[in-house]
């Protein structure tokens, strides 16, 4: 699969061993569009907040090649089904859409630990100040 016309989808996780809470985010840029959201849940372990953040992500994606970025090599191993997926692995730099995905998990993270489970879009005007793209 060729990168060039592939949408590009940022998705980063959050989670607190200790009080066992998860949040996680996504964004997702193709043709110059952007959209993502945040959730989170308690009473979850890492791996489940991972599948729970992957599943989120690809369920609102496009059926069209996806290029999926994240700093979280266990969500990267995760199956993805029949879709038509390449993962990049790498290390979350200041200012980039993945910088703006893990900060948006980590604030899930703790919303989910004080209020329980969510999820929600990320405003369109938050979507507009991502650096990076």
């Amino acid at each position: 699969m060729g990168a060039e016309g592939a949408a590009r989808l940022w998705v980063e996780v959050s989670h607190h061993p200790a009080f066992l809470c998860g949040g996680w985010a996504w964004v997702l840029e193709q043709g110059g569009m952007l959209s993502g959201a945040a959730g989170g849940a308690r009473n979850l372990n890492a791996e489940a907040n991972e599948r729970a953040a992957l599943v989120a992500a690809l369920g609102t994606a496009p059926k069209t090649p996806i290029v999926l970025l994240s700093s979280s090599t266990g969500l990267l191993a995760l199956p993805v089904g029949d879709r038509e997926v390449k993962r990049v692995s790498g290390s979350v730099r200041p200012r980039t859409p993945g910088a703006f995905a893990l900060a948006w998990a980590e604030l899930a993270r703790d919303k989910a630990k004080a209020k329980g489970a969510f999820a929600a879009a990320i405003p369109k005007p938050n979507l507009a100040k991502i650096a990076g793209l």
